[in-house]
């Protein structure tokens, strides 16, 4: 164990000698957000609401919980020119929450959300050191909101599929050793075109399907992505150990 703090502690002390480095990485790992979606909340409530055991209809022993919490993984492909003082990735990511509701008879329906993410993105390296690089940027995002549910009567299905577009705004940040490092980033997604949940609302409430204004349909994300990456050509451009700041 101790042998290994040294490695990292003498890797770490070789590369503050250099302050500025560009490189290409190659990342992936783990991420996490707060989801924000008016509409989906609208048609989960309206499920809740009509499930009283009137008219036909189940009563709930246990609500369905609206869609708060999306997890997943995410990978990357970017660059950081040091010279410049940009940074640039291409990325995906994928995240999923899901929700159940009960009854009495172990009756159950349970959604799931699937969030599928093509980013496209660039940046300004404002701190470029041998050990720590921070950037600040916007992403350009392109995807699908997906939706699947079962019963206890039926299997797993996919419900519903449509496309979503947003923008992101993120704070990145390296730490490297050598030619491996870590990177965190948190971001604020927002996303202008959301998947419209009428057909899905008619799916899953089809005796009280809500129908509301498309105004409802966007979504918001925050949160924090944490990857692990491997460099590749890697060019070390001083010894000052100066902050870069684009002229």
């Amino acid at each position: 164990m101790k042998r290994a703090l040294m490695i990292i502690l003498l890797l770490a002390m070789g590369q503050a000698g250099f302050a500025q480095k560009s490189y290409t990485y190659l990342g992936g790992g783990l991420s996490a957000g707060v989801l924000n979606y008016k509409r989906l909340d609208q048609m989960v409530d309206n499920y809740n609401i009509t499930r009283t055991g009137a008219n036909g209809s189940i009563a709930l022993t246990k609500q369905m919980e609206k869609f708060r919490f999306h997890t997943g993984y995410h990978a990357a492909y970017g660059w950081v020119n040091a010279e410049e003082g940009w940074m640039a990735d291409l990325r995906f990511s994928t995240r999923k929450a899901t929700s159940r509701a009960e009854a009495a008879g172990n009756k159950y329906r349970e959604l799931e959300l699937r969030n599928n993410m093509l980013s496209i993105g660039g940046g300004y390296t404002f701190i470029n050191s041998g050990l720590i690089d921070m950037i600040g940027g916007l992403t350009a995002d392109f995807g699908a909101m997906t939706f699947y549910s079962q019963t206890d009567s039926i299997p797993r299905a996919k419900m519903m599929s449509e496309g979503a577009l947003g923008n992101s705004l993120f704070v990145q940040t390296h730490v490297t050793f050598g030619f491996i490092g870590l990177a965190a980033r948190a971001y604020y997604q927002f996303q202008w075109f959301s998947t419209p949940l009428d057909k899905l609302d008619k799916q899953i409430n089809p005796f009280t399907p809500q129908a509301l204004d498309k105004t409802f349909n966007y979504s918001d994300d925050i949160g924090l992505e944490v990857s692990a990456i491997i460099m590749f050509g890697k060019k070390k451009m001083n010894t000052n150990n100066k902050v870069i700041r684009r002229k």
